[in-house]
This record gives C-alpha cells, sequence and structure tokens, in this order.
C-alpha cells in the first residue's frame, strides 16, 4: 500500500494477516517475507502484536507497481500469497485546520461530533475512516469503518471517559476494503480532551415524518416500518444512543400477537441523523393510529402517530418485467471480456 503522510512524505506499508491457520501465531512462523516485482528486493515482516499480523514499513518510498509475492514459513509448511500494486497516486492530506474539534478542544457532549472537509482525487471515488486513540495509553478506542465520502461522525455515549486526553484523525482510500486499498493518505494528529462534567442531552429528538413509518408489506402478509430520527446534539453512529419503539393502536396487537415493538438500528444519515426500521411477519395487520416513540440518552422522549390504512397491493406480475431472468438477458463488454448474465447464472467470454 502507498500511504501519503500528513508530513508529505511516502511510505510502503506491507502487511500479512495469518487467518485461518492452524500453526500458533506467532510462535510457529520461523519467517515472513515479500519480495518486489521490478527490483526483487526481499523484506522481512514482522509480528506486531497490537495489530496481530506481521507488517513492515518502508519509509521513503513508494511501493514498486505489479505483483508482491509473500513467503510465510512455519515449523511445519510454507505458504506463497500474492498482493497487487497496479495503481500508485497521492491522495491529498485532509486538513486539520477543517477539524472539529479542533486542536486541544475541551470536549463536553455525551454523543460529541467529529467533522472535516472532503479532498478530492479526479475521477477516483474516495473512503474515509475516524480514528480516536487514548494518549496516555496509546491505545486505539475506536475506528469506524471506511465510508464512501463521509465527512462527520458522532461517537456513541461512554465510548470516551470524562477527563481523558485522546487524539483523532482521519484516513483516506481509495477503496472500502482493505485487502483492495491501493493508496491512502492520514492526516495530522488533532489532540482534544473529554471534560469531566459532560453535558445534558438537551435537544428534543423528532421524528422525520416524511419517510415510510408504517405499511403493509409483500402482498399485505407482514407490517414493516422505517422512520428517520433527528437530533441536534447527535445520534450515534451505530444508533445506539437513541431507542424506537411502536406501539400498535389500542385494542390491536401486530401480526405476531406483541402490541409493542422495538425497532432496530438501520443506518447513520449524518451526525445528526439516522434510521430504524422494523419488519413484523405473521399476517396481515390491522388499521388504526400507530405511534411512533424515540427515547434519546436523557430520556427525553418524542411521538409521531400515524394512521395506518391496510389496503394491500397486488404484486406485480413477473412476467410483465422488461428485461427480466425469464426469457431476457444482459450483457456487459470491458476490453476483452463480455459477461452474459441470464437465468442468473452469468457467463464470461475473453476474446
Amino acid at each position: 500500500m502507498n500511504i501519503h503522510m500528513a508530513d508529505g512524505s511516502y511510505l510502503t506499508y506491507y502487511a500479512f494477516c495469518p487467518y485461518n491457520y492452524d500453526a500458533n501465531v506467532p510462535d510457529e512462523f520461523t519467517s515472513v517475507t515479500v519480495e518486489t516485482p521490478e527490483t526483487d528486493t526481499v523484506y522481512t515482516l514482522v509480528w506486531d502484536s497490537v495489530w496481530n499480523e506481521f507488517s513492515a514499513t518502508i519509509s521513503g518510498q513508494q511501493p514498486e507497481m505489479g505483483v508482491h509475492v509473500f513467503t510465510a514459513t512455519t515449523i511445519d509448511c510454507q505458504v506463497i500469497s500474492s498482493d497487487y500494486q497496479y495503481v500508485v497516486q497521492s491522495i491529498t492530506n485532509p486538513d486539520k485546520n477543517s477539524f472539529s474539534p479542533a486542536e486541544g478542544a475541551v470536549v463536553a457532549a455525551k454523543t460529541p461530533i467529529f467533522s472535516w472537509d472532503p479532498v478530492e482525487l479526479e475521477g477516483v471515488p474516495l473512503y474515509y475512516r475516524f480514528e480516536v486513540v487514548d494518549t496516555v495509553t496509546g491505545q486505539r478506542v475506536w475506528a469506524s469503518s471506511r465510508n464512501l465520502g463521509m465527512t462527520s461522525i458522532t461517537l456513541k455515549n461512554g465510548m470516551l471517559t470524562p477527563g481523558g486526553s485522546y487524539k483523532w484523525r482521519v484516513r483516506v482510500t481509495d477503496s472500502n476494503d482493505w485487502v483492495t486499498v491501493q493508496n491512502r493518505a492520514n492526516s495530522d494528529w488533532v489532540h482534544f480532551s473529554l471534560a469531566d462534567d459532560l453535558e445534558g442531552h438537551d435537544a428534543l429528538p423528532a421524528i422525520h415524518p416524511n419517510n415510510w413509518n408504517g405499511l403493509t408489506w409483500t402482498g399485505g402478509n407482514a407490517f414493516a416500518a422505517s422512520v428517520k430520527v433527528v437530533d441536534l446534539d447527535g445520534v450515534a453512529c451505530d444508533g445506539s444512543s437513541h431507542s424506537l419503539t411502536i406501539t400498535a393502536p389500542e385494542g390491536i396487537n401486530f401480526p405476531d400477537g406483541s402490541h409493542v415493538k422495538t425497532m432496530d438500528f438501520d443506518s447513520s444519515a449524518g451526525p445528526t441523523t439516522a434510521n430504524y426500521g422494523a419488519y413484523v411477519g405473521g399476517g396481515t395487520p390491522e388499521s388504526g393510529e400507530y405511534t411512533f416513540t424515540v427515547t434519546d440518552p436523557e430520556g427525553n422522549q418524542t411521538r409521531l402517530v400515524e394512521q395506518v390504512d391496510v389496503a394491500p397491493l397486488p404484486s406485480p406480475n413477473p412476467t410483465t418485467l422488461i428485461p427480466s431472468n425469464i426469457d431476457h438477458y444482459l450483457t456487459a463488454t470491458v476490453d476483452n471480456v463480455t459477461v452474459c448474465w441470464k437465468r442468473g447464472r452469468p457467463t464470461v467470454t475473453v476474446y
């Protein structure tokens, strides 16, 4: 991997993760090496107990183009694998001057919001990963997944310790898959602390009225719901800061016999917004007023009451769909490869 460091320098990073190996790691590994494709240079990877991987860092140079060959030798066997580096390009480092909270800030929110400006690389989708580290222990507290175009994130309540000292940064990559990442850029670290006494979660949460809310599903044989929660004090990126319930109309139960259902977190839609959903099978729901209730970390609640009129729509006739998997097919050609997809089974032709 090619890494553009915050100081403007470059380095090559190699990592070998011994997943699904019967050998005791790392004790039964006698060596792990990688050979470069252009100069045939061999580097030795050493065990990193923090990340549970063998790694090597080659400072001051970008990786050679081509296939890099890894050789892992244990007391019983030798395994050879390879990885490619076909693209070497410079991703702009995120500018820490755009970061919030800024250097030296004291954060008092129970669900702190972190934000930054995006960077651009023409023609390349970029993925952002947030990382926070405890500066006393040196241990990573948490890191997000690699998310396309992400420019903010909200941490869940209790992730950081009041009075603690931390630093955070953003890493940008050209893929969301660790295995296929070719290039990465790191921001500078930004230091902050968490206040001893945290502020209350005072803003009332709200349920956005223009979402699905409640409806019948699949020909009317189930109840489904999707709601969007907005809270200006922040909604944790995993949805754990808020809870959502649906209450059936008085005297009526859901198809499974329950009267109240808890909604599950579906996805984050920004630092102050998240989507929650529910699915209740077992039969056709009844019409009536369904009550959605959201509760924030302070116990503040907001309710939305929606009238659901049950009148199931017929499912579309699959024979009328064009193209369909019945008697139609799709083809796609890239360079000298043509893929034909017919009846759920692709065929590949190389010219």
